[in-house]
This record gives structure tokens, sequence and C-alpha cells, in this order.
């Protein structure tokens, strides 16, 4: 849980048979100017093209224009 915090977060290491998880503490967040330029790019607002085969993401038309309204999780 404390690790979610860019500032105190520790990155994490799990064994798992022979191999680890390692998990990184999370970036800084972005300043107003950085949110704003990645908000800037020029999105397409269409789903991948591996999805046209399968008749594309139904539900598309619903979330095409959405707003995000906040980063990371909103509850407590």
């Amino acid at each position: 849980y404390a690790e979610h915090d860019p500032i105190r977060g520790k990155t994490l290491a799990q064994a798992h048979g022979d191999k680890f998880l390692v998990v990184y503490p999370p970036a800084m967040p972005l300043k107003t100017e950085e949110l704003d330029a990645v908000a800037a790019l020029p999105y397409t607002r269409e789903p991948h093209p591996m999805y046209d085969p399968l008749g594309g993401v139904p539900a598309i038309e619903e979330v095409r224009f959405s707003v995000i309204h906040n980063r990371g999780c909103f509850g407590g």
C-alpha cells in the first residue's frame, strides 16, 4: 500500500519459482504543462486495427470522447 507513493515508494521484488516479479515505484505526477502536452498529442480516438477482423470494439462509441477527470485511484 505505502509503495504507491512516488516519493516514499520502494522497488519491490518477489520470488516466484525461478523468476522474480519486480514492481517499481510510480513516477512523479506530471506538472500541468506536461499533462497538457500529453493531452494535446494527436490521438486518433480509434481502436487498434487488430480489432477490425472481430467487428471492432462494441463499446467504443460510449467512450470515444470521454473526459478523464482523475488520475490514479478515485477512492480514498
